[in-house]
């Protein structure tokens, strides 16, 4: 078979071996003429094969440079990527491995092909990696430092929350798991690359996959990991003490100042909030101040269903029901738990614990106030009071209407704004002054909409008076009258 080349000499060498006819007579004449054509085409295409060889070898020098500069500009980012992926153990180093080849193949494929959308694809797959092991290794380490106490600084941080120590019951962020005990034994596994195989979640987000504590496969995302750790909540405490200098510098107490920048300390999510409770607030968890609590407001009491703690159902909680009413309120195990109950109640008794640091302190150093300054001190007294109150009658009127609504109580509301069921059994009527002036059917907005009523929130709260409005018990068959006394208490009527 012939063999073709490129070679630039071999093409010369085959022009000159063409030979000079115009020496040979005879029957040879006008050969030269033919020969002189056929040198002239020859050059010609010799000139263009030196043409096309120089273009060829140009282009492909060309190439080679254009290659050696993709990978070049590929590689100084991807050996970035791996020599930290190789910091996180074997497992996520070789997965990074075969993820960034992939990628690299889809780029140098796009620049052959100039394609420019499939070359983005490559490089945002490559700095989205790139963002992952970034955000695992700061994770990690943010663990780590809050599992030691102790900051990249040298310096004390909070320290993980006890909520990984002694919750068991709390829904976790990661499907199927339960407790900050089990979700503990998770974080374990994952910042410190005890895991033995990682794969892609549908949205391709990096999956982890570790053990229960029964061993059983459970896969966790790097988005769910990163959602897990847990500082111990020191917010409240810090707000707290904050709290109670600044008050204690003056001699009126705002309490509605107080109640205020307490709400804004507590965690309003409740997955921080339920791990706040086993932090402490200034030494004390919030079921010590229950517990170490002389007196509990009707409104916290109402606020905790009734089945939780009233064993003999005469709304009054006796000694011997604190416990079960503390562990309602305070465990998130217990089937009456609410935790948005429980914030409140919480906002309640740090509120309480900052008038009391109030209180003794002016006790102690408080001198004979004058005339002027005793009425400017009752007047301010009195206008707190009176925005308290609203605010508990309020509270009190809406925890009352839940639970006599979800007692069955066919009349809600002792006020002159009450609602009646009525006897069809599929109306509420909603009366004023004993006049029915609206009639609603039953669905999933009406405990609102008696709630609206009863409260009358389009602008007059308190629809419970003091020492008129009055409400009924019964225990063991013998019904006995109740008055309001204000501030959420209610007392046996004389």
């Amino acid at each position: 078979m012939a063999k073709y080349t490129s070679d630039k000499e071999l093409i010369r060498g085959a022009g000159r071996a063409y030979k000079d006819w115009s020496n040979v007579p005879g029957m040879y004449s006008g050969l030269d003429k033919i020969s002189e054509a056929s040198k002239e085409m020859t050059g010609k295409a010799i000139s263009s094969a030196e043409e096309d060889i120089e273009r060829l070898e140009k282009k492909a020098e060309e190439d080679k440079a254009k290659s050696e500069a993709v990978n070049k500009a590929w590689n100084a980012t991807a050996d970035k990527i791996l020599l930290n992926a190789a910091a996180l153990g074997d497992t996520i180093y070789k997965s990074t491995v075969e993820d960034v080849k992939k990628l690299k193949e889809i780029y140098i494929q796009s620049v052959d092909e100039k394609d420019d959308t499939k070359r983005m694809e490559a490089l945002k797959g490559l700095q989205a990696h790139s963002l992952f092991i970034q955000d695992h290794k700061k994770t990690n380490l943010n663990y780590a430092h809050l599992k030691l106490g102790v900051g990249a600084d040298g310096k004390s941080n909070t320290g993980l929350s006890n909520y990984f120590k002694k919750n068991n019951s709390t829904k976790s962020v990661i499907p199927g798991i339960v407790g900050g005990v089990e979700e503990a034994n998770i974080i374990e596994q994952i910042s410190g690359g005890k895991y033995t195989k990682t794969s892609k979640a549908e949205d391709g987000d990096y999956t982890f996959h570790v053990k229960d504590l029964a061993g059983k496969e459970v896969l966790v995302t790097s988005e769910q990991y990163n959602n897990l750790v847990l500082p111990r909540n020191f917010s409240i405490t810090a707000n707290t003490e904050k709290l109670k200098k600044a008050t204690n510098a003056n001699k009126q107490f705002d309490i509605n100042t107080v109640t205020q920048s307490v709400e804004n300390s507590i965690p309003r999510n409740e997955r921080e909030f339920v791990a706040s409770l086993y932090d402490d607030v200034s030494g004390k968890t919030l079921s010590t101040m229950l517990t170490d609590s002389k007196t509990l407001d009707m409104e916290i009491k109402y606020a905790v269903d009734k089945k939780a703690w009233d064993d003999d159902k005469d709304g009054i909680l006796d000694e011997g029901e604190k416990a079960k009413f503390i562990d309602a309120a305070t465990n998130p195990a217990n089937k009456f738990f609410d935790w948005n109950i429980s914030r409140q109640i919480l906002v309640d008794q740090v509120v309480n614990g900052v008038e009391q640091s109030h209180a003794k302190q002016w006790e102690a150093t408080s001198k004979p106030l004058t005339i002027s300054e005793q009425i400017k001190l009752k007047e301010f007294n009195l206008k707190q009071q009176e925005k308290q109150q609203t605010k508990i009658d309020n509270q009190n009127t809406v925890y009352s209407i839940e639970k006599e609504f979800s007692d069955g109580e066919t009349t809600i509301g002792p006020g002159s704004r009450y609602a009646q069921k009525d006897k069809d059994g599929l109306h509420w009527n909603l009366y004023e002054d004993e006049v029915l002036i609206k009639q609603i059917g039953i669905g999933e907005s009406v405990l609102d909409e008696i709630t609206k009523h009863v409260t009358d929130t389009a602008g007059k709260y308190g629809t419970f008076q003091i020492g008129v409005s009055e409400k009924e018990i019964t225990k063991d068959g013998v019904t006995t009258k109740y008055v309001y006394a204000g501030n959420g208490k209610w007392s046996p009527k004389k």
